[in-house]
């Protein structure tokens, strides 16, 4: 039996959950027209959901059916539970930014500082909520299975990702569809501006915002959390270990609380909103740092300071890592910065010089953003082997709830923005969320680079489970021609599996464009704003053609190291999960942080810039040649970036599925 205290932190937090859910449904919600919008993203928005999980759990099947044949029942059991727990971190992410969009919105009309606050303290909602959710199954889960079965814990960490990448996968092939086909026919054939209501997409969009960026992202990061701790039980499996883990990630999540809470200045301007995340960033970092330095002091675990010094700085690796991926992103991601300025002056001149700017920015950010993740690792490894990484891994999900808070902002506020427009609200509204979605856009980007390298340490760590249960050190030998073969496909797989998500993004965007494009022109009173467009139409095309076009890539993530330990040698197999890390940490980078940097290139031309004594303002040629490369990064930065890092992990977690099966 664990003690009772381990559970005063999912306690609290799940508690302040529900205080603050309960607070944000009880602020305004507008006036009619913008409950009217709000009601059918909802209604669109859990359309979408209901129907994914429906293919989620009829895909699942099959897998449980093996595991039960593999592992057992109790296996098969976690499994689903996984799945379970998962789908609901999952759904009340997208509640709450369906809830919160419209008041946002509302609040909005009062100020900027208004907005900011309901937009974050959603957002905070999400946060606390996974954070606590994951650390109580976790804990509940160890205290029905005990230190025996590692296979139970491994299977349970399948389950959450399993759901990760339907989520992130079908939900960001979705939005990006929605987002890419309202862009073109809205933008660039009709000279629409952005969220203007005779957009027959335009619902899809805000629809594709909530199930994609809130709902993918919350059981992506949740399934990142209850991977991390399996790893650690893996590793250690003992009680004091779940002790140690589940205390400094609960002293992360109570921090965040404290720090939500506080008064904060009042912000007036997009510099004031980017200030005061850099400073809440900073502050839970330093804080973390001093409450879990002086815990490892007092804990018993150590009997002289000696041997906790290399542990806290492990743990003070993490948590610099997370700032310095942070500020790498930020760089190359934020408006007013070199990444998207070298872009916009690259845009002035077209289309192509747009492309191959935002192209070699996302490259180049590679470089830093790996650089980075490559002295924690070495510097860990160094002070304390595999447990280094490990107190690595815990540094950063002690700032997992700050960062989903953070990550949240953009898209409640690009939802927000859509609903002021469209139900024709005060143009000061739409210009103060437009400020919040701004430096959304640069936090999500942030969160993408948060949760790539989370996925790094968590794979290396149960990597290393892997290679022990195997005893492969031997056998995974660099002049084996046998190794290296294995070593390329794993590499080739990730660009496999991007190049079958961004084609399915291209393929339900044509879809969508198609209906777009049937509806103003057999209904030209909708372009005269006499009637309005069938926003349900585009709902249901791109809900079925993104959740079937999922299928192709999710086969192959499951189906190739399958095949791999069944013709080959678990040493094969070991090889190929090397590649696929190796391959996908630098692509899920490039693409996340280049369509960041176009989406913000995109929106300095919809507010309009002075290059060089010129004027560019939205609809210029500039600005939809900027709209382009913003379409073209849609497809990278929201589908197939963001899902790198659950291919990784996936297939690690297989690979262990397999590897204990016997």
């Amino acid at each position: 039996m664990l003690p009772l205290y381990v559970y005063i932190f999912p306690t609290v937090m799940l508690f302040y959950t529900s205080k603050q859910l309960q607070s944000l449904l009880l602020k305004k919600q507008g006036n009619l027209a913008m409950q009217k919008v709000a009601s059918r993203i909802f209604e669109g928005s859990l359309s979408f959901f209901q129907e994914e999980c429906k293919y989620l759990f009829i895909t699942a099947l099959p897998v449980i059916v093996l595991i039960f044949y593999w592992n057992g029942i109790i296996s098969a059991f976690a499994f689903f539970v996984g799945i379970a727990v998962s789908s609901i971190s999952g759904w009340l992410s997208l509640y709450t930014a369906t809830k919160a969009n419209i008041r946002t919105a509302e609040a909005a009309r009062i100020d900027l500082n208004s907005a900011f606050k309901i937009s974050l303290s959603s957002g905070s909602i999400v946060g606390s909520f996974i954070m606590g959710m994951a650390l109580l199954v976790i804990l509940l889960f160890f205290e029905i299975v005990g230190t025996g079965e590692k296979k139970h814990f491994i299977s349970l960490a399948l389950g959450c990702e399993w759901v990760a990448l339907f989520l992130r996968l079908g939900g960001g092939i979705y939005t990006k569809a929605v987002d890419i086909g309202a862009d073109m026919v809205g933008k660039i054939e009709k000279s629409l501006p952005e969220d203007d209501p005779r957009n027959p997409a335009i619902i899809a969009d805000n629809v594709g915002d909530n199930v994609g960026d809130i709902a993918g992202m919350g059981a992506d990061i949740f399934s990142s959390c209850i991977t991390t701790m399996v790893t650690i039980i893996i590793f250690w499996n003992e009680i004091q270990s779940i002790l140690l883990f589940s205390t400094i990630i609960g002293i992360g999540g109570i921090i965040f609380l404290i720090l939500h809470v506080l008064p904060s200045s009042k912000v007036e301007n997009k510099k004031e909103v980017s200030n005061t995340l850099h400073r809440k960033t900073l502050l839970a970092i330093i804080l973390n740092f001093f409450v879990a330095t002086f815990y490892l002091f007092f804990s018993k675990q150590y009997n002289i300071y000696s041997e906790v010094i290399p542990y806290i700085a492990c743990l003070t690796i993490g948590l610099a890592l997370v700032y310095t991926i942070e500020h790498i992103t930020f760089l190359y991601t934020a408006s007013g910065k070199r990444g998207v300025d070298e872009i916009i002056a690259q845009t002035i001149t077209g289309t192509a010089t747009n492309i191959i700017s935002g192209l070699a920015m996302g490259m180049e950010s590679v470089a830093l953003s790996g650089f980075s993740i490559i002295i924690a690792i070495a510097l860990s490894y160094h002070i304390l082997g595999i447990q280094g990484l490990v107190f690595v891994n815990l540094g950063i999900m002690m700032m997992v709830p700050l960062q989903l808070a953070m990550d949240s902002l953009g898209p409640i506020a690009d939802n927000a923005g859509g609903i002021a427009k469209v139900s024709l609200l005060e143009k000061e509204v739409r210009s103060r969320t437009d400020i919040l979605d701004t430096v959304g856009n640069t936090t999500a980007a942030m969160g993408k680079g948060f949760a790539i390298a989370s996925a790094t340490l968590t794979t290396l760590v149960a990597f290393s489970s892997f290679v022990h249960i195997i005893k492969a050190q031997q056998q995974l030998s660099l002049t084996s021609l046998h190794i290296i073969s294995l070593l390329l496909l794993g590499g080739i797989v990730p660009f496999l599996f991007s190049s079958m998500v961004i084609r399915a993004v291209g393929r339900v965007a044509q879809k969508v464009v198609i209906e777009a494009r049937r509806q103003l022109q057999e209904n030209p009173s909708i372009m005269e704003g006499k009637i309005m467009p069938d926003y349900n139409s585009c709902i249901t095309i791109a809900t079925r053609a993104a959740l079937f076009q999922m299928c192709l890539p999710t086969f192959l993530t499951l189906i190739v190291p399958i095949i791999i330990s069944y013709f080959f040698s678990y040493y094969s197999l070991a090889a190929y999960v090397v590649g696929v890390a190796l391959s996908s940490i630098p692509l899920g980078i490039f693409q996340c942080n280049a369509g960041g940097a176009w989406d913000n290139t995109k929106k300095a031309f919809e507010k309009g810039i002075v290059y060089k004594g010129s004027h560019f303002q939205e609809g210029s040629d500039s600005h939809k040649a900027s709209i382009i490369g913003d379409t073209v990064g849609d497809a990278l930065k929201d589908a197939s970036g963001p899902s790198m890092n659950i291919l990784m992990k996936l297939t690690i977690v297989l690979a262990l599925i397999i590897v204990t099966s016997n």
